[in-house]
């Protein structure tokens, strides 16, 4: 039986063995092995959550420091998660913690163990407390190879028996390409987690009850995301498709621009600009805001830096949290295979910022021969901490709603601020939002 053969849970050990518990990893393994597999390993896929425990303590033996320690060292860290951790963790902030509604049992909160402790009876296959906005910074880092490897990400994501890889589930999304997904459930919590590296996007769907179906959630957003007919956008009558076309543009003034595309039956909208993000309550005041202008700048001089070949400036500028062999990573095979794809780098901007979630994000535009590419820097505190190659379109993206009198309403963040459309022969000419008048280029 080997590493791998667990991961892809065809280790040949039945599903129903949950023998193993508590601290001592000697005891647990001797539980879960003790009456050995059922069927020859690596012949037959069975999901067996005693494999992960498993897994865990070869983690810890090969660490030597706790699963707990590794994964916040290894993965939250580099990924920027800050929201994260276990449960039973005392430093989660318990302003932030969910309460789970259980249809077998009383309400409990997020971090509360749901077995009493977390021993292998559950450590290694969950116990994982975080947030939607993590997991997308999750996603984000394993899109920019911050915390694997492209060599090692295409072994996480073969498939090894009936579709599944590496811990991920591996099938085609509505148009086709390829879909990575998970999910989860415990006691009052279930959850749901898609990737589509074509379409560089994610889903996450974290609900604190557990009679609702994650996966059927998951459904309509994707089918938004993709235009299909699954669902229509909830709350907003389709829209007329000579109408959505009539809307979709480029819409400047001082503060900002509002860019409109048309998808089935819905608008969206991308927000570029600080001021106009501010506006909108899209971007929060950072305690160091002074310090914007500086950052951005730093972000265009690290980016250029690695187009000549020299990844000091990165090194010397990223949080303390990173591993220190990144940015030769970066230099040495990340930044060739940019340079491979889209030719060699003529210049770089920085064309958006806005602080979010305590960090300030940076937008830049790559000028690369073959043609222009977006990335995303993210600084927090302590340096920079996010540098992903596949950025955004924009840093601000939200679905536009009609109402009934023609005007609009653009969810994005906490309120959803009012536009005002004014039109001309058919054809939207101007949007007013948050007192700013934009029109159309």
């Amino acid at each position: 039986m080997t590493l791998r053969h667990l991961l892809s849970h065809t280790s040949g050990v039945p599903r129903g063995n949950a023998a193993g518990r508590g601290e001592d990893l000697a005891k647990a393994v001797a539980e879960y092995l003790g009456a050995g597999p059922k069927r020859t390993p690596g012949t037959q896929y069975e999901y067996w959550n005693g494999g992960y425990a498993l897994l865990a303590g070869v983690i810890e033996r090969g660490s030597g420091v706790s699963y707990t320690q590794f994964l916040e060292r290894e993965i939250f860290g580099p990924a920027g998660m800050t929201s994260s951790g276990f449960t039973g963790d005392a430093d989660l902030d318990p302003e932030r913690d969910s309460w789970g509604i259980s249809a077998q049992g009383k309400p409990r909160r997020a971090s509360e163990h749901p077995y009493g402790s977390y021993g292998y009876q559950y450590r290694g296959m969950g116990g994982l407390v975080t947030s939607v906005r993590d997991l997308h910074r999750f996603d984000r880092a394993l899109a920019a190879g911050t915390i694997l490897t492209a060599e090692h990400q295409r072994e996480l994501f073969t498939p090894q028996r009936d579709g599944y890889a590496l811990g991920w589930r591996i099938d085609r999304a509505p148009n086709g390409t390829a879909r990575q997904s998970h999910g989860g459930g415990v006691r009052a919590f279930v959850s749901e987690f898609r990737r589509y590296p074509e379409a560089d996007a994610c889903i996450a769907v974290l609900c604190n009850r557990d009679d609702r179906n994650p996966g059927e959630i998951a459904d309509h957003l994707e089918a938004l995301l993709f235009g299909t007919s699954l669902v229509r956008a909830p709350r907003a009558e389709p829209l007329d498709p000579k109408r959505a076309a009539g809307c979709s543009g480029r819409f400047a003034g001082k503060s900002g621009a509002l860019v409109i595309r048309s998808a089935p039956g819905v608008l969206w909208a991308g927000l570029e600009g600080e001021k106009l993000l501010a506006a909108v309550g899209a971007s929060e005041k950072l305690p160091w805001k002074a310090e914007e202008s500086r950052l951005a700048a730093q972000a265009v001089e690290i980016v250029e830096a690695l187009g000549r070949g020299d990844a000091e400036p990165l090194r010397s500028h990223m949080a303390k949290r990173i591993p220190a062999s990144w940015p030769d990573r970066v230099k040495e095979s990340l930044w060739p295979e940019q340079v491979a794809r889209h030719g060699p780098l003529r210049g770089v901007r920085a064309v958006s910022l806005r602080g979010h979630d305590g960090r300030l994000e940076v937008l830049l535009v790559l000028e690369h021969e073959a043609r222009p590419r977006q990335a995303l820097v993210a600084f927090s505190a302590e340096g920079l901490e996010l540098l992903d190659w596949n950025g955004p379109a924009f840093l601000v993206e939200a679905r536009i709603e009609i109402q009934a009198d023609g005007s609009g309403r653009l969810l994005c963040g906490a309120e959803s601020p009012k536009l005002v459309l004014e039109s001309a022969a058919g054809k939207l000419a101007a949007v007013r939002l948050a007192g700013q008048r934009l029109t159309r280029e």
